[in-house]
């Protein structure tokens, strides 16, 4: 569902997943909130609501209808506004506070390293089941949910594997910092640099293992 253009990023639109339920906040990625950001001549590219076609209906599990009535349902959320979207770009901003991001923007307090050593030592199914952990700074919240599921998917209840899923995709095609390639940027300059002839062999050889990774993670992310 489209939300609002970036202001400052005329290119940038906001858009809200129909998939998600309304959040309380538009603060927070886009597995948190259901929002993410569409751009010109970016990954990924979006067809319009007539390709929808009953073929397409039957394989995506929902009707141009129900996509529709869901529009209906949620466009006035107050959350979804102009103005709650673009107060809350995070994390999108480069000032943004993703945990990823700023891992190293303080130091740990004891506290936090006391708890960390505790997780650290738990099973990975038990990381996130063991209770809250109460640490000082909240990244490390979403810094373990992350570790787990960067390590240890197979723990994840299904839900949570279909989240992590959403913020890898999102994460190859509208990454939160602008100097960070889109798979798409990745596979056009790695075939670029393959086919030059500035390019030695040994070169190419690791050009080459670079390609078949983008493909391994365009099968495993973003294949529909």
């Amino acid at each position: 569902l489209p939300l609002c253009y970036d202001p400052d990023k005329p290119n940038t639109l906001y858009c809200f997943d129909l998939m998600r339920e309304v959040p309380d906040t538009a603060q927070g990625s886009y597995q948190e909130t259901g929002i993410f950001r569409l751009q010109v001549n970016r990954m990924p590219f979006v067809a319009p609501l007539s390709t929808l076609t009953a073929d397409c209906e039957e394989r995506l599990g929902f009707t141009k209808k129900w996509v529709m009535d869901r529009a209906i349902e949620v466009k006035f959320q107050r959350v979804l506004q102009e103005e709650s979207v673009l107060g809350a770009k995070e994390p999108y901003e480069k000032t943004a506070v993703d945990p990823d991001l700023g891992i190293y923007d303080s130091f740990v307090t004891l506290h936090d390293k006391g708890v960390l050593r505790s997780v650290r030592d738990l099973k990975p199914e038990e990381k996130l089941t063991a209770g809250e952990h109460s640490f000082d700074d909240t990244k490390y919240h979403k810094l373990l949910w992350r570790q787990v599921a960067r390590n240890w998917p197979e723990a994840l209840p299904e839900k949570d594997r279909i989240a992590w899923k959403n913020f890898c995709g999102l994460r190859l095609t509208a990454p939160p910092t602008d100097t960070t390639l889109t798979y798409d940027l990745y596979s056009r300059t790695v075939e670029e640099l393959i086919q030059s002839t500035d390019t030695d062999q040994a070169d190419r050889n690791v050009l080459l293992a670079l390609r078949d990774y983008g493909k391994e993670l365009y099968d495993k992310v973003l294949k529909v």
